[in-house]
């Protein structure tokens, strides 16, 4: 019996130890051809072999502030962090550094 091509990503999916909120973003984004929103490394790196384009909270801040969208992450990040959210001290300083901001 052959596997339908929804099967089959399904079966590449699973073997990739996602959860099922993310197995079913990246199946999702992958069947539509869009990109997806992922923080998390292991998503990161599943999306990236499947070849699933992908971006993180801080580069949707990044690209928020180039198209003028924002005018500073700084205070984006800094509100997240207070409320939880984890990004590493090395990635708030690359993102910082990317829009040029203290």
């Amino acid at each position: 019996m052959k596997k339908t091509p929804d099967a089959v990503l399904e079966n590449d999916i699973a073997v990739l130890g996602l959860d099922p909120g993310e197995s079913q973003a990246l199946g999702l984004a992958r069947r539509i051809q869009a990109g997806l929103l992922v923080d998390e490394r292991r998503g990161r790196k599943a999306a990236g072999m499947l070849q699933v384009p992908h971006l993180g909270t801080c580069g949707l801040l990044v690209r928020a502030r180039q198209a003028g969208l924002i005018t500073q992450v700084r205070p984006l990040l800094d509100k997240l962090l207070a409320e939880g959210y984890f990004l590493s001290a090395a990635l708030v300083q690359d993102t910082l550094r990317m829009v040029q901001e203290p």
